[in-house]
């Protein structure tokens, strides 16, 4: 959880850093566990996207050296937010993850002395997609995106770009060619889902049946992590997929769907997701 924490902290620093130093626009180009099952821990090298071209990112206020402040006068902080406004559009506010999220951007704007409006689509695209135009009218000065999925991700990005607003998306992105990002922030899902797999069938012996827990159908991170779990089955052919499932990152639906999974396939030994 601190890892998320810190994952979704940097991207509200990002924003804020960016709008301290730009301004009120930036030009850029393109640079979850699923809620209610058990999921790999981030991997060890959780990656930020460096800033693309033609982004100009600030120094991280520890790193900035201020002029002294001439007699008589009160230099203000190097890291105040200068009444910057950040948007912010979620998938839900159910998942762990997504609240962990919410709660680290909450603190670094804090720090950062930014104002923070966040939206919760609870899961609906559509309603997504309307949230971000609505946070497009209120003139935020950035927007960090959690997308549903990878349609509300390339809307919310292209409604984004035509207003001029800088967007860092976490954990989902569009599709190549649907949008343009200042930054993209997430674990690499395939090798965490590879790693994770293969720990799991070597616990299992290299043989025996599992069931797969899917997130939502078409998000970047559900199907990177299929990808690589497909990778470690691929090298375990002692490994046999019995059951699959979708769960949409929602808590009740895994449970559920596991249940469903040992009652029809009791031989299961484990179950990714």
């Amino acid at each position: 959880m601190k890892t998320k924490r810190m994952l979704i902290a940097v991207s509200i620093s990002l924003a804020g850093m960016m709008l301290a130093a730009c301004g009120s626009s930036t030009t850029s180009t393109q640079a979850k566990p699923a809620a209610g099952t058990t999921a790999a821990p981030a991997p060890a090298g959780t990656t930020v996207a460096p800033a693309a071209a033609g982004t100009t990112v600030a120094p991280a206020a520890a790193a900035t050296t201020a002029a002294p402040a001439a007699a008589g006068t009160t230099a203000a902080p190097a890291a105040s937010g200068g009444g910057k406004t950040i948007g912010v559009s979620v998938a839900d506010q159910k998942s762990l993850f997504y609240i962990a999220a919410v709660d680290g951007m909450k603190t670094a704007a804090d720090k950062l002395g930014v104002k923070l409006i966040v939206l919760s689509a609870d899961n609906d695209a559509n309603k997504q997609v309307n949230q971000v135009n609505d946070l497009l009218t209120q003139k935020i000065d950035a927007l960090v995106f959690i997308a549903q999925d990878a349609t509300a991700a390339a809307a919310g990005v292209k409604a984004a770009n035509k207003a001029k607003v800088p967007v860092i998306a976490v954990d989902e992105k569009p599709e190549s060619g649907n949008g343009q990002l200042a930054t993209y922030i997430a674990t690499d899902s395939v090798k965490a889902a590879d790693a994770l797999c293969q720990w799991m069938f070597t616990k299992m012996g290299g043989s025996g049946e599992i069931g797969i827990l899917q997130g939502v159908l078409g998000a970047t991170a559900e199907l990177q992590r299929s990808k690589g779990c497909q990778q470690a089955l691929s090298r375990n052919p002692g490994i046999k997929v019995v059951a699959t499932q979708s769960a949409n990152w929602d808590e009740t639906q895994g449970y559920k769907a596991t249940q469903n999974m040992l009652a029809a396939n009791p031989n299961i030994k484990a179950i990714f997701g």
